[in-house]
């Protein structure tokens, strides 16, 4: 899903905020953590940074507490941008962590994936068995790719990410081309314009 969102609440200070959880710890135990009995969700969030989407991110970063609110007990999340190297800039992230990690993740430049985020979602992917995303796509798990952009994008060869089965859903202000195709050949929604509410609704349904 893509959502474009302009807010007018008083954004957070542009500070970086790193996740110091070491990444080891969370791969040590991606297998063997109970999930228990009901569904679980590996997200992805994945975003482009050119200058047009400021507002967005901002409406993103004030609602960083909102949109972890969301995550079920053994539901994880990572924030993946347009950036070339796919990995969550948040580390992975579940409903009991500090909101400044994911608030303070939206504070980078833009990436050479701008106009292709399917590919950033690939190279994700690829680093969820042995990378910087091990515990984003657990076995059994619900696979949820949610592309946040207000381009249409590029490229529509989906053969890297189709063996996670993921659902890939977009908010963003062209719902056509590439990710609309992503969208519909997946199964997901595809909301423009958004706003924060629509992903709040997407990730708590």
């Amino acid at each position: 899903m893509i959502l474009l969102l302009a807010c007018t609440e008083p954004a957070l200070e542009d500070t970086e905020v790193v996740n110091t959880q070491d990444s080891s710890d969370s791969s040590d135990t991606s297998d063997s953590e109970d999930t228990g009995s009901g569904p679980f969700r590996d997200i992805l969030l994945v975003t482009a940074f050119h200058g047009s989407m400021s507002d967005e991110h901002q409406a993103l970063k004030q609602q960083a507490a909102e949109i972890l609110a969301t995550l079920g007990d053994s539901d994880r999340l990572g924030l993946i941008t347009d950036g070339a190297d796919g990995c969550s800039q948040a580390g992975i992230l579940t409903f009991q962590d500090d909101p400044s990690f994911l608030s303070g993740a939206f504070n980078v430049q833009e990436g050479p994936l701008s106009q292709d985020l399917l590919e950033a979602t690939a190279r994700a992917y690829s680093q969820t068995e042995a990378g910087c995303n091990v515990g984003l796509a657990r076995e059994g798990s619900i696979r949820v790719v949610v592309l946040i952009s207000d381009t249409s994008g590029t490229g529509n060869d989906l053969s890297e990410i189709t063996p996670f089965s993921p659902t890939v859903s977009l908010l963003g202000s062209d719902c056509s081309g590439a990710y609309g195709d992503a969208v519909q050949s997946t199964g997901g929604t595809a909301t423009c314009p958004w706003q924060v509410s629509d992903l709040l609704a997407l990730l708590g349904d």
